[in-house]
């Protein structure tokens, strides 16, 4: 399916400088009132907006590298409806990596089929990662021309779910020398299962697990027994406190993580989340990372849309 069929002239917005994301979203689920799936559905464009703005309260749809994504379920929808808007004047959208939106695609998406709209922020996402033709369409004000500018593109929705797709920007990395409190003050902060330790290139080397640290404070004996119900006064992690604290990140790091390509597919992803019990996957060009997914992001991304 052409992503260029899911929208229309009249919900493309170009050419405004909405005070806020809030305005911008009132603005976009304003002009898809015309969208054959929300006309012939007859539900009152307040409902929508409302669904919106519960969405992105609930968890922010800024993804990071200047695009936005803001999204819905909406009962009784026939089908889907996409608009954009392009915002010469980038937005502060307050997302993961406090880089303002220039792209925002709202997706409204019939209560169970989520896995669609899914496919047409990776599509958007891949569109766009053409410098030159995301630099071309931000300099056009003409909703008309843009349209036709998506429908030459020949942007196709009808594709697998990759990493980069779903993947989270690496928000956080340490190295090797970065002490291991410092690491700890890191993961608990942004409550990370994992943590990558890179070089000064940004290949990475290994990674920190929480399981690694419970390891690091546990006395070895403990690991043996079957309960520690019976031990009322002991801190388990008070020799870690004591001996460990000093440690740097290359000393505790582990070399046994789950790397990925940015084209691996979805279901490989969850095989490793889940069957291999990887707590985090890294997504890799070349040596470089550029990515992570957790069980969370699969999650928020593919089933709670």
């Amino acid at each position: 399916m052409n992503l260029a069929t899911l929208i229309s002239v009249d919900s493309i917005i170009s050419g405004v400088e909405p005070a806020d994301k809030w305005e911008l979203l009132d603005m976009m689920v304003d002009s898809m009132s015309t969208s054959s799936a929300v006309r012939h559905s007859g539900i009152p464009q307040e409902r929508i907006l409302d669904a919106v703005v519960k969405r992105e309260h609930s968890n922010n749809t800024g993804v990071g590298n200047g695009y936005a994504f803001p999204h819905a379920r909406i009962p009784g929808l026939k089908g889907l409806a996409v608009g954009m808007a392009f915002l010469q004047k980038p937005l502060n959208y307050e997302s993961m990596d406090q880089v303002p939106v220039n792209i925002v695609c709202m997706i409204l998406a019939p209560d169970k089929n989520p896995t669609m709209a899914l496919k047409v922020m990776a599509q958007v996402v891949r569109l766009f990662s053409d410098q030159r033709l995301k630099e071309n369409i931000l300099k056009v004000r003409d909703n008309r021309t843009i349209f036709n500018i998506l429908l030459e593109a020949g942007a196709s929705s009808d594709i697998p779910i990759m990493a980069r797709d779903i993947m989270n920007s690496p928000l956080l990395d340490v190295r090797r020398d970065t002490p291991i409190y410092e690491v700890i003050q890191l993961m608990a902060s942004k409550h990370l299962s994992a943590l990558p330790v890179v070089d000064e290139h940004g290949n990475i080397e290994g990674h920190i697990t929480g399981a690694r640290l419970f390891q690091l404070g546990m006395p070895e004996f403990m690991t043996r027994l079957k309960g520690v119900s019976f031990i009322c006064e002991f801190e388990p992690f008070e020799k870690y406190f004591y001996e460990k604290s000093n440690s740097l990140a290359g000393e505790v790091m582990t070399s046994d993580f789950c790397a990925m390509s940015t084209v691996a597919t979805l279901l490989e992803i969850v095989y490793a989340l889940t069957t291999r019990n990887y707590p985090m996957i890294y997504v890799l060009e070349g040596n470089t990372l550029v990515g992570m997914i957790d069980q969370g992001t699969v999650l928020e991304q593919i089933i709670n849309f």
